[in-house]
């Protein structure tokens, strides 16, 4: 199934997924994952060169907590630390951030945001 065909892949999660694509070593990553065990479903799942696992996480408003917005609520805390005993980095986008993936700026943002989260090389 083409990542555009996943009723489960907002917009903006196939818009992180293209720049994640960009990044070095994450050509290959997908949509909509599951994992082992069929529990999780990943946003972005991405096989490192180096072998290590990367979930990425596209996190709209509801993962965060009401009257704390920078602060990711209890079940996205859950659902990551879960991901971590499977054997997956968890990496969290916002995407308050202001997504803008036409604009070139805001593909450039959004590669710095996440190569500023220490998993991409620069």
């Amino acid at each position: 199934m083409e990542e555009r065909d996943n009723p489960h892949s907002s917009r903006v999660q196939l818009e992180v997924l293209a720049v994640v694509r960009q990044l070095p070593g994450c050509s290959g990553a997908t949509s909509e994952q599951a994992t082992d065990d069929g529990l999780f479903s990943i946003d972005i799942a991405v096989q490192l060169p180096d072998g290590s696992r990367l979930a990425v996480e596209v996190d709209g408003p509801h993962h965060f907590l009401s009257n704390q917005p920078g602060w990711l609520d209890g079940v996205t805390l859950l659902r990551n630390r879960l991901l971590k005993t499977r054997g997956w980095r968890v990496v969290s986008v916002p995407v308050r951030i202001g997504w803008d993936p036409h604009a070139k700026r805001g593909q450039q943002a959004a590669r710095d945001f996440l190569i500023s989260l220490g998993v991409y090389p620069q």
